[in-house]
């Protein structure tokens, strides 16, 4: 009768882009409804919202340049956490895996 670990009850990726010529502008957004951390549905990892921009732009035929961001709002997002639980009057600790915090990228490319 519980719900396995890990398994939101929903989870989403939108990537809408516009083409303007030759450069592209567009973002994501990635998220997930809350999980249980363990299969005793005892700890909950809070659900969560990913939000990125990237822009493309065309500078010569073959020579391109593009920024992305990734995290905007340097969201906390809990992918995993090992087994365990929170109990009271004790040292509780817990392991889990966070999304990657905010960064800005830039690339210049060239193709032939």
């Amino acid at each position: 009768g519980n719900v396995p670990r890990r398994q939101p009850a929903l989870m989403y990726n939108f990537i809408p882009q516009y083409k303007l010529g030759k450069h592209i502008i567009g973002f994501s957004m990635t998220g997930q409804t809350k999980a249980y951390a363990q299969d005793n549905n005892e700890l909950i990892m809070p659900g969560f919202m990913v939000l990125s921009g990237f822009f493309n732009f065309g500078i010569t035929k073959g020579l391109s340049a593009s920024i992305n961001a990734n995290n905007l709002t340097n969201a906390l997002g809990i992918t995993e956490s090992e087994e365990g639980s929170i109990t009271e009057n004790t040292d509780n600790i817990v392991r889990a895996r966070p999304v990657p915090g905010r960064s800005i990228s830039a690339t210049l490319r060239y193709s032939f």
